[in-house]
């Protein structure tokens, strides 16, 4: 674990408790994406058919191609619908509705039967969400948008979010709203840049073989950064080795005036650098060093700081003080993140500094606040090995209370190995010196037999089936449970809704 620094200054004019603050780093930024609708594409239905690789069924080869969108709930009268398939549901079964809605274009693999065509204009294409990919790449190459793609196993949303703010200081930013990072919220995140826009900021997300790969042809980057390799989406990759694999396309697909952003600290990531051939900067919080990244990011110190952190970063040899409202070591890891993306962009370091002091943190990400007399870290938007880990040292390290409690819900996709990570955590946790877990889900009994081998008493230990149990308990019960002074954790994977218990301690 990394070493607390003791003599770094207090910020005394920063609040402590951020309870309240905005959902996002840099606030919430007004956009469609909610709708899944793009902005105008401009250009002809001809060249779309070119794009795409599609063939003209009805309509004049000549009309403009205004917005795109793809859900009928959303559609503008003059929009064009694209019928995206999945595995549960097909969107040419409802191509009434969005003739009805105002769709003048329709973007479809077929025409159904039952549809009457009438003079509606279609192009017909061979996969629709191949040729949505198809017009984001063509519409990023137009604008001349330069990009920087973000992906890892941990921490891409938030180091997107801090890239952002430090961006948005020096340039016109468009960026990945909230984490729609997949093959359909990235075009369309690309589809909604204007002319004025100078960089895009996108999260790539993974779950599957080749998506990675898929979304950065589209995206381009100019820099890329993989935050880190842990284990995550397990029940698609089926090993560390294959996502360290299936991340590393990020690099692989990269230009050779584009820019890696490497941390050094991980040796997949450090592995699959060495095989690039593109600039690098590297950066670590451990020290580690690599005669391949010229220009290099180091972290000197640290200590927490109220609820947020203090830091020092060596940056070419250059020392800087940072103060950030965001606590744990997983934040840390992703500010040198945004910090080494910074100056890869040829951004002043005085400029990240005053960005980075800016940036909020969100709620449900390592997000503290005080309930009455407890204070209560709210990590519960996703979860996985690394993160959980990250969360509980961040309990232990910034906790100033002698009783601290983890409520802990399932790891969700980690396959055949998640009885072995929820015993691993349960030890990590007990570990730590903590006071009471409360563990909820399928593997609640492999978290408590980890940490009953780490000798942790048992009546500190109390399981539940799942979340809903969870909460009732500690609705009746918290009172009673937690004494007035204590730091409570509550994290767990998006599906077991963990924010229900933030609720029942609100309660």
């Amino acid at each position: 674990m990394l070493k607390v620094s003791q003599n770094l200054p207090e910020y005394k004019d920063i609040p402590e408790s951020q309870a309240g603050a905005a959902s996002s780093f840099g606030g919430q930024r007004e956009n469609p994406f909610e709708q899944r609708r793009t902005g105008p594409i401009g250009c002809s239905l001809e060249k779309l058919a070119v794009i795409t690789r599609g063939k003209i069924v009805n309509g004049a080869p000549s009309i403009e191609i205004g917005p795109i969108a793809t859900d009928t709930r959303f559609i503008e009268p003059g929009d064009a619908f694209l019928a995206l398939k999945g595995e549960r549901f097909d969107a040419h079964d409802f191509l009434g509705e969005a003739v009805k809605n105002g769709a003048r274009l329709l973007i479809v693999e077929f025409i159904p039967e039952d549809f009457v065509i009438n003079s509606i204009p279609c192009l017909v294409v061979e996969d629709t969400l191949e040729a949505l990919l198809s017009i984001a790449a063509w519409y990023r190459k137009k604008l001349a948008l330069k990009s920087i793609c973000i992906t890892g196993s941990c921490g891409k949303t938030s180091t997107k979010e801090l890239v952002t703010k430090i961006y948005e200081g020096s340039f016109e930013v468009i960026s990945t709203y909230k984490n729609f990072n997949n093959l359909v919220g990235l075009p369309i995140t690309i589809l909604n840049a204007k002319s004025f826009h100078e960089w895009g900021v996108f999260e790539l997300g993974m779950n599957q073989p080749g998506e990675i790969e898929r979304l950065t042809r589209v995206a381009m980057p100019d820099i890329a950064l993989i935050t880190n390799i842990a284990p995550a989406h397990l029940e698609g990759l089926r090993e560390i080795e294959g996502v360290a694999k299936e991340k590393a396309r990020l690099f692989q697909n990269l230009r050779d005036d584009s820019v890696a952003c490497v941390n050094l600290d991980d040796p997949f990531i450090k592995k699959y650098a060495s095989n690039i051939h593109c600039k690098k900067i590297g950066y670590s919080l451990e020290g580690q060093k690599s005669p391949e990244t010229k220009e290099f990011v180091r972290l000197v110190s640290w200590r927490p700081n109220g609820f947020g952190t203090s830091f020092v970063v060596e940056v070419n040899g250059v020392r800087e003080e940072f103060y950030s409202l965001l606590p744990g070591l997983g934040n840390l890891q992703n500010l040198i993140a945004a910090i080494c993306v910074g100056i890869a962009g040829g951004i002043d370091l005085k400029i990240i500094k005053e960005a980075i002091k800016r940036a909020k943190p969100m709620p449900g990400r390592l997000f503290i606040t005080k309930m009455g007399d407890w204070t209560v870290i709210d990590d519960t938007y996703n979860a996985n090995p690394a993160s959980m880990k990250n969360a509980l040292a961040t309990l232990a390290l910034w906790s100033e209370s002698e009783f601290r409690c983890a409520v802990l819900g399932d790891m969700f996709e980690l396959g055949e190995s998640a009885s072995h990570y929820h015993f691993e955590m349960g030890k990590y946790a007990a570990s730590t010196g903590i006071s009471m877990i409360l563990a909820a889900g399928t593997y609640a009994k492999d978290i408590l037999r980890g940490a009953s081998q780490a000798c942790m008493s048992e009546e500190k230990c109390l399981m539940f089936e799942d979340t809903d149990s969870l909460f009732n308990y500690i609705k009746e019960q918290a009172s009673k449970l937690f004494p007035r002074d204590a730091w409570i954790l509550v994290k767990g994977s998006r599906g077991m809704r963990m924010e229900k218990i933030i609720d029942a301690l609100r309660r």
